[in-house]
């Protein structure tokens, strides 16, 4: 899981000043997707989440990312 490999460099990187995830849109947030959010907000640190493989969707209406991505 990705604690293990970036825990450290994220908790300890001091020039750290934000955060980019690539998220699959056909499948949305996963719980290691919130997982590394919720770590990354103890440090505060903006996140952009960029959705990706929107070209692979048939139908743009039933993406799984829908729920989240007008979240602020």
């Amino acid at each position: 899981m990705w604690d293990k490999e970036l825990g450290s460099y994220l908790s300890e990187r001091t020039s750290l000043r934000g955060c980019v995830m690539i998220v699959d849109c056909r499948r949305g947030l996963l719980e290691r997707d919130m997982a590394l959010l919720a770590f990354v907000a103890k440090r505060q640190l903006p996140v952009h989440i960029v959705l990706s493989k929107a070209d692979k969707l048939k139908n743009v209406k039933n993406r799984p990312a829908a729920r989240h991505e007008n979240r602020a």
